[in-house]
């Protein structure tokens, strides 16, 4: 009986152990995760930030004197499509125009590439 009332005793006293070191690593884990995971700290960053670039842009807007397009712009330029879809059209481009063309199309796959290398977390074949 002593020997068994014994055993008990020394594994509650390891147990009881084993829970205040367990707590207190919780409340460390706790407090570091406070740190770096405030959401409020986050969130009133982010709406500063939103506020700061809507201001930008409003004085930009205004500066450039932008305005949305009217609507004979608008017929306009969707008149002038079936003209650029003409394949005439690009025979007769001088050749800066096509290295300019070339560039451009060059720079908008890189960007797809970039977005599609991000967005899947790798480039084919290598974990990033």
């Amino acid at each position: 009986m002593q020997r068994t009332e014994k055993l008990i005793e020394t594994g509650q006293k390891i147990f009881k152990t084993l829970i205040t070191t367990a707590k207190k690593s919780c409340e460390k884990i706790k407090i570091a995760s406070n740190v770096f995971y405030q959401p409020n700290n986050y969130r009133a960053s982010l709406e500063y930030n939103v506020q700061v670039a809507r201001e930008l842009i409003k004085q930009v807007w205004v500066q450039e004197r932008l305005r949305p397009p009217s609507v004979s712009e608008i017929k306009y330029t969707y008149r002038k499509i079936p003209e650029y879809a003409n394949i005439s059209y690009f025979y007769s481009l001088p050749q800066k125009e096509w290295i300019g063309l070339g560039i451009f199309s060059l720079q908008v796959y890189g960007f797809f590439k970039i977005g599609e290398i991000i967005g899947k977390r790798h480039i084919v074949g290598y974990k990033l």
